[in-house]
């Protein structure tokens, strides 16, 4: 299923002050993909099950390029971490399009992660 929402934009200035002592205290639930939410993400791709709980998720921006994904690593999403998808769903999307663009982005995600810098 896909579901449109977002960009979230920049907080005000009171909530940008919260916001970051909030990321100070807690752990933050997707570490590498926290920008790509707040400024990018447009549309996600969720992979539901008959229960409607979300298994994984698929974030893509405007052009509709994947820019997040989860759960990969120590990121766990955003409707992954909810008790079930979101109401107003729209339009489903074929499962071989959804799995080949997950193994495509945790791919490439993958190598840039453990990728060494050049010394």
């Amino acid at each position: 299923m896909s579901f449109r929402c977002g960009p979230w934009g920049k907080p005000g200035l009171v909530a940008g002050v919260l916001i970051k002592t909030m990321e100070y205290l807690l752990p933050q639930a997707n570490p590498d993909f926290e920008r790509a939410y707040q400024d990018e993400v447009v549309n996600w791709w969720l992979e539901i099950d008959d229960k409607n709980v979300v298994h994984r998720e698929i974030a893509l921006n405007a052009a509709g390029e994947p820019v997040a994904a989860a759960p990969l690593g120590e990121n766990y999403g955003i409707f992954t971490d909810l008790d079930s998808a979101p109401d107003g769903l729209g339009p489903e999307i074929q499962a071989s399009q959804f799995e080949g663009t997950w193994q495509r982005f945790s791919e490439k995600w993958r190598q840039a992660k453990w990728a060494k810098p050049i010394s």
